[in-house]
């Protein structure tokens, strides 16, 4: 009796010692399950706030890469705006310059043209000076050889006074003669003065 009560001592003892190890290993076990799931998690929620530092970073970096290159782009855009209204500017000043050289090539051509034809003039109208000074010139000796003729005539007639009214017509047809003649060589002299003056270096 004695025997088997201490065997049931001994083998309660067993068990609680038993379980007192089994429980002691059980919280040494959950203990360090905890502390290395705190590690986990610190660890984790370390990676995560990297990972996110890194994510916003690399958006940032996008979003400033994105901005840089719209930038540039709108830089690049620009400069080529600028360049084409540079060109377009450089085309039409070349062209306002052929156009305005057309016009004065052709203005030199007109004036040339009517200086031309006023020189044409000019020459007729000295031409026709000439032409009234000899005529002028032919009139006064045709004058003077009738004076001379009257004068011989004058020596075999009587008729003194039929001889002063033909030597006053004769004077009088060569005055009006050398007046007309002196109007027709004043007006051509005034028409080619006005012609030089109107085309000498001061009047230009």
């Amino acid at each position: 009796m004695t025997t088997t009560t201490s065997m049931d001592q001994f083998e309660t003892e067993a068990l609680q010692a038993i379980h007192a190890t089994i429980t002691q290993h059980v919280r040494s076990e959950q203990d360090l399950y905890n502390r290395h799931l705190r590690k986990l998690q610190t660890l984790r929620a370390s990676h995560l706030s990297q990972l996110q530092t890194l994510v916003l970073d690399q958006s940032k970096t996008r979003k400033q890469l994105v901005h840089d290159a719209g930038l540039t782009l709108r830089v690049h855009a620009k400069e080529a705006e600028e360049e084409k209204e540079e060109e377009e500017e450089e085309e039409e000043e070349e062209e306002e310059g052929k156009r305005k050289a057309m016009e004065e090539k052709v203005r030199l051509q007109e004036e040339e043209l009517e200086l031309q034809k006023e020189s044409n003039s000019s020459n007729s109208i000295i031409i026709n000076k000439n032409i009234l000074i000899s005529s002028c010139n032919e009139d006064i000796e045709e004058a003077f050889e009738d004076i001379e003729g009257e004068a011989v005539e004058e020596e075999g007639s009587n008729t003194v006074g039929e001889d002063e009214d033909c030597r006053d017509t004769i004077l009088t047809s060569l005055i009006t003669n050398i007046s007309n003649n002196r109007v027709n060589l004043g007006s051509l002299t005034t028409r080619f003065n006005s012609k030089n003056l109107r085309h000498s270096p001061i009047n230009s």
